[in-house]
């Protein structure tokens, strides 16, 4: 009897990547190293980087970390289909499907294996190493009023105390390394966010149950302190230990009030052993009676004095701390504020962009309606005199950009009647989504999209504030990458190895124009701008003179490109099909013949290259430069 063959094994589990930042860096790579079109090895790669991403979600515990890696594995997943749809018709081509696109779950062994590296590593550092990481690791928990910690964030500052700079790093570092904290990058180093990696490392670390037990130890002879009225202030406490208690950043008024009093009866012990010695020789001379009485007068007083000094200084210590809170809410507010009118400016400028961009009725109307939405929401602002409200009325000045966006469904009209107007007295009939394209439709969207973002680019730049400098760093980082992805799907479109008409780059001419009335107004130097406008106005030129149809310029075009690329005798076939009886070969043939006639010749689709490839060198040398007033660069 046969045994049956085994089945086949599947493929072997892809390595992880050690982080996001190393996703992201090798989605980085293979978007640079992939030629145009990819070769089948080329798409192994793809998929690989897939594997590993998904594989990845194991040792992601961060939602943001996640989402980010997810829409990695998604953009890839899209881009190897659509690159098996773009095969050309005569060649063979063999789909691949990644194994999953899904990011695999988190999985709760990575905590137990930060938790084994972090030990190792705090077993064979020196002690001062070893007791900064215990500082710190306290410095990230609180304890609350059931004896139990709670993670307590905070920034590389608050973690500084006594410690060399370059020790703290280093600690950190290790830390980091081991994957039992994460260290967030601030705009300078000194505001480094730290964080313990996740709550349950407080379960499952054993040196968190040493220091809440030292913790909570000391919370425990505060407390029996305060019910026993205050007596026996601090016997048997170390000064190792009173020094490790001052160091607690979640002390309660209590805690404060006793340490307070431990410093102040060291002093007084102190006071009253020299005061001893002074008595005992007075006894000698004097009744001991008398003296007995005295010194016990004398205790009493010192005890009042006792209690009187820790109360001023713990007075002191309230009000340091209470400008000290008030300064940190003061900065938040601020920060708040210029984030507010960040969002503010991208949010007017994107909006003006997609009204400049409309390529019909429908994209007109859907970006008029929220342009007035907004509208609403800063003239809002400005009744209740917010930060916002003053951000968008430099100078004094009453939103003289914002204020008439009544008169805007009017102005587009305007200037839809304009258009229709020059086109009908050069003798042409304009389709609907050619009058978007029109230079009268384009002059309209010029004079309202870019003048906005321009306007509220030079206030944004006005105070010379790094972290506004930052922040439109960003902006600009994310507006040239998707200029970048536009400009290389209009160049796969009309490659001349492939026969694809015009109109599949509709998307990425769209997403063109967005970018070129919105962001790119507020961060784009002006050799950019120059580049974008010559490569815009090509992608017009060329829309304005294909035909709409095969017959529209008698086929002139249309049997051009059939020879270009040895398709006379079907193209002659197909013609001949648009008069069939047969309604399916006449909408097959139809389709065909359009297709066909609204192909590209190759000289146009090399000068476009040449365009793109100008465009794509200024963005590159403008990512290394800072973001001016406009009209500065």
């Amino acid at each position: 009897m046969m045994t049956p063959a085994a089945p086949p094994a599947g493929p072997a589990p892809a390595e992880p990547f050690r982080s996001a930042d190393a996703v992201r860096a090798a989605h980085a790579a293979l978007l640079a190293e992939l030629p145009d079109p990819p070769r089948p090895g080329d798409l192994a790669r793809v998929t690989e980087f897939i594997r590993r991403a998904v594989a990845t979600g194991a040792v992601l515990d961060a939602p943001d970390d996640r989402k980010l890696v997810q829409g990695l594995i998604d953009y890839w997943a899209a881009a190897l289909v659509a690159e098996y749809r773009e095969a050309t018709r005569d060649g063979e081509s063999t789909r691949v499907k990644p194994p999953s696109t899904v990011l695999t779950p988190f999985a709760p062994a990575t905590l137990a294996a930060a938790v084994a590296a972090a030990d190792r590593w705090l077993a064979a550092a020196p002690p001062e190493d070893q007791q900064l990481a215990r500082r710190v690791l306290l410095r990230l928990v609180r304890l609350r009023n059931d004896d139990t910690f709670a993670p307590a964030p905070t920034v590389r500052a608050g973690l500084s105390g006594d410690a060399p700079p370059e020790d703290l790093l280093r600690v950190l570092r290790e830390l980091a390394g081991a994957g039992v904290i994460r260290v967030t990058p601030g705009d300078v180093e000194e505001m480094d966010r730290v964080a313990l990696r996740s709550p349950a490392l407080l379960d499952v670390w054993p040196i968190f149950n040493e220091l809440r037990k030292e913790r909570t130890a000391f919370r425990q002879r505060v407390t029996e302190w305060e019910r026993t009225g205050r007596i026996s202030v601090g016997d048997g406490l170390t000064d190792a230990e009173l020094d490790q208690a001052r160091a607690y950043h979640d002390r309660n008024a209590q805690e404060r009030e006793f340490i307070e009093a431990c410093r102040a009866r060291t002093r007084r012990r102190q006071e009253l052993f020299r005061g001893g010695l002074s008595l005992l020789a007075v006894l000698l001379l004097l009744v001991i009676p008398l003296a007995v009485y005295s010194w016990l007068g004398w205790v009493t007083a010192d005890r009042e004095t006792v209690r009187a000094e820790g109360a001023r200084e713990n007075a002191e210590y309230e009000r340091k701390n209470a400008e000290s809170e008030k300064a940190k809410a003061e900065a938040a507010e601020a920060e708040v504020s210029r984030q507010h009118r960040l969002v503010r400016t991208v949010q007017a400028v994107r909006t003006m962009a997609e009204i400049g961009a409309a390529r019909g009725e429908a994209d007109l109307d859907v970006a008029l309606n929220r342009w007035h939405v907004l509208a609403d929401g800063i003239l809002a602002d400005e009744r209740q005199q917010s930060p916002e409200r003053r951000f968008f009325t430099p100078r004094g000045q009453k939103l003289h950009l914002l204020r008439g966006t009544a008169d805007l469904t009017g102005m587009a009209d305007e200037a839809r009647k304009k258009a229709l107007a020059a086109e009908q007295t050069a003798g042409r009939d304009v389709a609907p989504q050619q009058l978007y394209a029109t230079d009268e439709w384009q002059q309209f969207g010029k004079g309202t999209a870019l003048t906005t973002a321009h306007v509220l680019r030079d206030a944004l730049l006005e105070g010379d504030d790094p972290k506004v400098q930052t922040a439109l760093k960003a902006v600009r980082t994310d507006a040239y990458l998707r200029v970048r992805l536009c400009v290389n799907g209009v160049l796969k479109v009309v490659d001349s190895k492939t026969a694809r008409p015009f109109d599949d780059v509709e998307p990425y001419v769209r997403e063109f124009w967005l970018n070129y009335w919105g962001d790119m107004g507020l961060v784009e130097s002006g050799a950019v701008a120059g580049a974008m406008g010559q490569f815009g106005s090509k992608l017009g030129q060329i829309e304005s003179t294909l035909p709409q149809y095969a017959f529209q310029d008698r086929l002139t075009r249309y049997n051009e490109n059939t020879k270009a690329w040895g398709k006379q005798v079907e193209g002659v076939r197909r013609a001949a099909e648009l008069l069939s009886a047969d309604p399916a070969k006449r909408n097959e043939a139809n389709r065909w013949c359009r297709n066909y006639s609204r192909m590209l010749y190759r000289s146009e689709a090399e000068e476009l290259r040449k365009l793109a490839d100008k465009l794509l060198a200024a963005l590159a040398h403008d990512e290394k430069e800072s973001i001016r007033p406009y009209g500065s660069n």
